[in-house]
């Protein structure tokens, strides 16, 4: 294998694992989240949502609060990457 299939693989893998630790974190409750603070909307941690991917990284801030906190404070969930609301 070469080194460039090395590194494809280990991002293959790496997506597959982060999925599987994101699906196990919502089923236990326990959930990051990544808050965009000029959109007040918050995203699930670790995602490839459109929406954060143009944000500006003073704009970004990480959370381990729970979703009820987050909207407890006025924030509003994305709704390309929370789907389940």
């Amino acid at each position: 294998m070469t080194v460039g299939e090395k590194q494809i693989w280990s991002k293959v893998v790496q997506t597959v694992a982060n999925k599987i630790a994101r699906k196990n974190n919502r089923k236990s409750g326990y959930v990051n989240y990544t808050i965009n603070t000029k959109t007040k909307t918050f995203h699930l941690y670790d995602n490839d949502c459109k929406q954060l991917q143009n944000a500006e990284p003073k704009n970004i801030q990480e959370t381990t609060a729970t979703e009820k906190d987050l909207i407890a404070v006025g924030l509003k969930y994305c709704k390309n990457c929370v789907k389940d609301k």
